[in-house]
């Protein structure tokens, strides 16, 4: 098999052909086959080359067809005819055309070399002693005998058989004494390490492709055209040739290459590593598959400390310092050198270090960001630096801190330096509340970077300042609110604590729109500052509530800050509201009316009267229900409190009157009364528009809604004392209607209005409908693989219950174990084992119990299908049928268009609307062009596993682009799939261009072979042995084919699994035929019996070359196919007539009249059947006339005899004169000759 890669096909010659003149025309010899070669006219001898047991077929031209043909071999060679000499005849009324074949099948004469072979023509039998061989008619042509096979001599493999090149020259001498080689029987197998690598097959047009035979010479070079180089490793090539007469022979080559220096790996400790061992165990690994000689030295950087080993293997120095083989590592840097050389010379050589540091960090200073510490480091902000004389591992230094006799230790690391001999600690002095000028901190703790304890400890002293002032308030201006000039530090107190100096500054803030707390992240850049706190002008700041904020620090750094809530106020309020507003339902008087230049702080109270204004009632929690109070017009009050110095305590707010309606949903309900849904809602006022949603709400894979709308005419309204009710109904709304079935609906209230005014609120109500028992739609195979069906089952509506399916054809069906909720209505079952799924299968399901209603199913069930998913448009798909094939009226086409088919280079199609076309199914292994107006999903059965008594599905495969499919239910690899295939072949998938690396369920392929094929089913194990070898093949006897004709065939198998089919195939000659073969059987020969392939009409290329390829294919159980392919001739030559004749019945007189009888003969010659003969006798007013044989002797098997036809003249469809005919003759082949009538015509009066 070529996957992609462009090998040279097998082209073996059995024999030689052989030519000699003889009476101006031609004789050809040949061994096992023949070949004609017409107008060659020459004296002389040539050559056959053929095997002791070989037939010898002559043929060729001769000057006359009446006179027989006489061919003998003369074995002992003395130039007459001896008595006991093979011969053989041929009849004068076998040579047709000046041509003439026959065979003779020699004895022991053709064991000797020089044999010569004489032809003569002569009705005379040969006489005993009688020479020929200087007569007129004579032609000689020798034999060359040859029954010894090829010999294997010298080969130019290296004496250790090692190469040390990806790329090596390899040649065997190859010699045949007698015939000579055949260089189209050269093969070349390479097998790595057991493995075939590679197979290459040449002939005598064979392009420099890396495999060549030249000069007695079979040439390997590898990484030359398509022959990849050799990878390192150990090779066998086998040789095989054969000579010119068929011996084959075979030789072994053995040889190893090796271009790859040994390599290293440095296993402990890693390179470049720090480490604190001096007994650090040291492994380096050394690879290479013929290691001559190894060596590893170990040395410090001064030199004082060296270790060698030596070893002869590829494997792991391991050395332990400090023990037997070696010293303790010393202190600093060390080096591994580590080289080797394998047995083919290559060299490599390798370096790796590592440290040993085994003593202990000094810590060299340490210092602390501020040695005076106030509160303003309370956030924990100093840092404590240490300094190391080498690097240190920065999470394991520590510090104590000592201040008062309490001891605090500090280990949080805040950062280091880049070589880590600088570490930072936080020091967090938020804890520390009182004073105290002599504090300590020691650094005690660190470890370098393989462990080492600290040496020594360092500190340091420092002094702590934590006393703050403090910042109080009372009462700024009136309640605490000003305006205009004010004085804010009236109301601030600033003190300090007798033990902390004296306060050094007081600052004020302003935060705009604060609420008296400080924002995360505040910073004063982002407050207004204060500059005249005794004297602000509070107009240059909006109304209404601000943030102040008072900073004071001593003469210590020390800061402290106090804040509190502001109001400032300058402004009267006002009112704004909608006059024209409808007021419904419940309003919300803080959202309807707004109350302008209101200072921040202010309190509103809400009143409203319905009596235009005589009496107010002030509206609990600034709300009023119009649908409790009553429609009518509402006038509103807000009274605002205004605590500002240059306005009134309060101000009282009036608005006009307003309208006031109600508008509410006083019901909302959806019922169900068999399949009726109706919804109802009812208001008390009339409504403008109405908008409901009813949506199916259970968990069932399709879900469906529609939007109920007054707009749109789905609601009846009427109207009572209650108001005004709107009812839709499910009979009356059709989209509504639509979304009916078994389940649970919801209603939802979305929105209503009257005029501006609109009513939303969350309402809803369910019901369910339950008219039907559920029951199952559809189960489909998904996947699959050689061990399990996965089937999808889709039920009518949602279920409850855990599902308890039967088995299925004898085979255990299980829920998968991972299967969700069965509230979708959907279940997933596995099928254990392949079971078949052709034929009506049905999965039944029992005891099913619906999610909705109380109805439990006894058991129902749907057959097993596949499914088609198409999407709208061009889907090029398959069916997985290894027996049988799926009707196309079968399915549900609803959604299709049309289905293609290409097969044997021709398009059959099915149109769907018209059910125009001749294709009528759907085959497995074809692949199928579908088009779709839409998504849609085809549902079909097919025998997916092979029936017993039922021929498998295969298909033949033609040169050129073939649409197939993939047979199996689940994913294969592309390879296995086409394991039995031979020659170069590619595939496509679909019309994407992409070359996959699987076959996909149905999925259908492009695939281009360059030979005939067969595309047989290959089971999910793959390839379970080697393709079945077969050899000794003979098709045909050398006779040309015709339609009709009985081809025989003989060949033998060699194979280790039992074989399934045996197929002969020829797209050049309509054939496709399985052979009767036993699954044990190891050959077949149909000679002497019934023929078993009858041929079809040849193409048209096949009669113009004269030849067809015919290919037996070979599979066995597993699907593996060999294909052995043999040209046989076709007949493409026209039927003889000759002798064409019109006789007068009445009188012979050569003058016929109206009514007077007229017979037609002519003799016809064909190598095929004739398939009609018929003569143009319009001159006698008879038209097209069919002539049939006379029973004089016409033989039915090549056509040849004498056909006639009497006629009877027709006066009135002819006119006077003299009158002939002309005879056409067709054979089976539709091969056409004629001629017309040969002795003069007869006279019509």
């Amino acid at each position: 098999m070529t996957h992609d890669i462009r090998n040279k096909t097998r082209a073996v010659i059995l024999a030689a052909l052989m030519v000699v003149s003889v009476f101006g025309g031609t004789i050809a010899f040949a061994g096992t086959a023949a070949a004609t070669a017409n107008g060659v006219d020459f004296d002389g001898q040539s050559e056959v080359i053929v095997q002791t047991s070989d037939d010898i077929t002559v043929n060729g031209d001769v000057t006359t067809d009446n006179t027989d043909v006489r061919v003998y071999i003369d074995a002992n060679n003395n130039g007459t005819y001896d008595s006991g000499e093979s011969a053989a005849v041929v009849d004068a009324g076998e040579i047709s055309e000046g041509s003439f074949e026959t065979t003779i099948s020699p004895s022991v004469e053709t064991t000797a070399s020089g044999t010569t072979v004489y032809v003569h023509q002569s009705n005379s039998s040969l006489s005993d002693g009688a020479s020929y061989s200087s007569a007129a008619d004579e032609s000689v042509g020798t034999l060359i005998v040859d029954d010894t096979p090829v010999s294997f001599n010298d080969d130019d493999i290296p004496e250790d058989g090692l190469y040390t090149t990806h790329t090596p020259e390899i040649n065997q001498n190859v010699t045949d004494a007698i015939s000579g080689v055949d260089d189209h029987t050269v093969q070349v197998t390479l097998r790595r390490n057991g493995d075939k690598y590679y197979s290459y097959e040449i002939g005598a047009q064979t392009v420099n492709d890396g495999v060549r035979y030249e000069d007695n010479y079979i040439t390997i070079r590898p990484g030359d055209g398509e022959v990849p180089e050799l990878v390192d490793g150990d090779y066998t090539a086998t040789l095989s040739a054969a000579d010119k007469a068929g011996n084959r022979n075979s030789t072994t080559l053995t040889f190893t290459v090796d271009t790859g220096a040994p390599t290293f790996s440095l296993n402990s400790p890693a390179d470049g590593a720090v480490v604190g061992d001096t007994a650090q165990e040291i492994s380096v690994e050394v690879f290479d598959s013929n290691v001559d000689s190894a060596n590893l030295t170990i040395t410090n950087e001064s030199g004082e400390y060296s270790e060698t080993f030596t070893r002869s293997s590829s494997g792991t120095f391991s050395v332990v310092p400090g023990t037997d083989t070696s010293a303790e590592l010393p202190n600093g840097t060390i080096t591994i050198d580590v080289n080797a050389t394998d047995a083919a010379g290559n060299y490599a050589e390798a370096s790796y270090s590592f440290e040993v540091d085994n003593i202990k960090p000094h810590v060299t200073d340490i210092n602390l960001s501020s040695t005076e510490i106030n509160t303003k480091n309370n956030a924990g902000s100093e840092t404590l630096t240490a300094a190391f004389d080498e690097p240190v591992q920065p999470g394991t230094v520590e510090a104590i801190v000592s201040v008062d006799g309490t001891t605090v230790r500090l280990s949080d690391t805040v950062g280091s330096n880049d070589d880590n001999t600088v570490v930072d600690l936080r020091f967090d002095v938020s804890s520390y509340t009182a004073t105290n000028d002599s504090s300590i901190v020691t650094v005690d703790k660190a470890s370098d970077s393989v462990g080492n304890s600290l040496q020594n400890t360092a500190n340091t002293t420092f002094s702590i300042d934590t006393q703050t002032p403090t910042i109080s308030f009372s009462e700024i201006g009136d309640n605490d609110v000003i305006s205009g000039y004010a004085n804010i530090t009236g109301g601030v107190t600033v003190d300090t604590s007798p033990a902390v100096d004296d306060v050094e500054s007081v600052n004020y803030y302003l935060i705009p729109g604060g609420t008296g707390a400080i924002p995360a992240g505040f910073s004063k850049d982002d407050a207004v500052a204060v500059s005249e706190p005794k004297n602000i002008d509070t107009t240059d700041l909006p109304d209404g509530s601000h943030t102040l904020v008072v900073t004071a620090t001593d003469n210590a750094s020390n800061e402290v800050y106090n804040n509190k809530t502001l109001t400032i106020d300058n402004n009267e309020p006002s009112l704004s509201y909608n006059q024209d507003a409808v007021l419904t339902g419940e309003v919300d008087l803080s959202e309807f009316l707004t109350v302008n230049g209101a200072d921040y702080g202010d309190s509103f109270t809400y009143e409203y009267s319905t009596d235009g204004g005589n009496s107010w009632t002030t509206a609990t929690d600034g709300t009023i229900n119009i649908n409790d109070l009553g429609e009518g017009t509402y006038k509103f009050r807000v009274t605002a409190s205004d605590v500002g110095f240059e306005a009134d305590n309060t101000d009282e707010l009036t608005t006009v009157g307003v309208e006031g309606k109600k508008l509410s949903l006083d019901a909302f309900d959806i019922s169900a009364d068999g399949d009726t849904l109706t919804v109802s809602v009812t208001t008390d006022v009339e409504l403008d528009r109405l908008n409901v949603s009813v949506a199916t709400s259970d968990e069932f894979r399709m879900q469906s809604s529609d939007l109920l709308e007054l707009d749109d005419g789905d609601f009846t309204q009427t109207e009572s004392e209650s108001g005004f009710t709107y009812v839709a109904t499910s009979d009356q709304v059709s989209d509504l209607d639509s979304i009916v079935r078994d389940g649970q609906f919801t209603a939802t209230f979305q929105n209503a209005s009257v005029g501006e005014q609109y009513l939303e609120t969350a309402a809803t109500d369910s019901a369910t409908i339950d008219t039907e028992d559920v029951s199952v739609t559809d189960a489909d195979v998904v996947s699959a693989d050689k061990d399990q069906l996965d089937v999808r089952v889709r039920f009518s509506e949602p279920v409850a219950s855990d599902v308890a399916p039967e088995s299925f054809g004898g085979h255990n069906v299980i829920v998968q174990s991972d299967e969700p909720a069965k509230r979708d209505g959907v279940v997933n079952y596995t099928i254990q084992g392949m079971a078949q799924t052709g034929g009506d299968k049905m999965l039944t399901i029992t005891d099913l119990t619906e999610e909705f209603g109380t109805d439990t199913t006894d058991s129902t069930g749907a057959d097993l299908t596949f499914s088609l998913d198409l999407s709208e448009g061009t889907n090029v798909v398959s069916v997985p049928a290894e027996t049988g094939a799926v009707p196309i009226d079968s399915l549900n086409l609803d959604g299709v268009n049309s289905i293609w088919e290409y097969d044997d280079g021709e398009w059959a199609k099915h149109v769907v609307a018209t059910g125009d076309g001749s294709l009528t199914e759907l085959n497995g292994g074809l692949g199928y062009v579908i088009t779709a107006d839409e998504d849609t999903e085809v549902d079909y059965e097919v025998q997916n596993t092979p029936v017993p008594g039922v021929e498998r599905n295969s298909e033949s495969l033609e040169t050129g682009w073939n649409l197939i499919g993939h047979y199996q239910e689940g994913s294969q690899d592309v390879d296995q799939a086409f394991i039995g295939l031979t020659g170069v072949w590619s595939v496509e998938d679909g019309y994407t261009g992409e070359q996959p690396q699987s076959l996909a369920l149905e999925q259908g392929y492009w695939m281009n072979v360059n030979q005939d094929a067969l595309h047989a089913p290959v089971s999910y194990d793959g390839p379970q042995s080697e393709q079945p070898e077969v050899f000794n093949t003979q098709i045909g006897d050398g006779t040309a084919v015709y339609d009709g004709y009985n081809l025989d065939m003989a060949f033998e198998v060699s194979h280790d699994q039992p074989i399934e089919e045996v197929r002969v195939i020829s797209s050049d000659l309509n054939i496709d035929t399985q052979l009767t073969f036993a699954s044990d059987a190891t050959s077949y020969d149909s000679t002497g019996a019934d023929a078993p392939v009858a041929v079809g009409q040849p193409t048209p290329e096949a009669l113009s070359n004269g030849e067809a390829a015919v290919t037996i294919a070979v599979t066995d159980i597993y699907g593996n196919t060999q294909y052995v392919t043999k040209t046989v001739s076709v007949d493409n030559t026209a039927p003889s007539v000759s002798n064409v004749q019109i006789n007068d019945d009445k009188d012979q007189n050569g003058v016929v009249a109206d009514g007077d009888s007229v017979t037609i003969t002519a003799d016809v010659s064909d190598a095929s059947p004739v398939s009609s003969v018929t003569a143009d006798a319009s001159g006698f007013g008879a038209g097209s006339v069919t002539l049939v044989d006379d029973g004089s002797g016409a033989d039915q098997t090549s056509g040849d005899g004498t056909y006639t036809k009497t006629i009877v003249v027709d006066g009135t469809s002819t006119s006077d004169g003299d009158q002939s005919v002309t005879v056409s003759a067709m054979d089976a082949n539709e091969n056409g000759g004629s001629q017309a009538t040969e002795s003069g015509t007869l006279t019509v009066e």
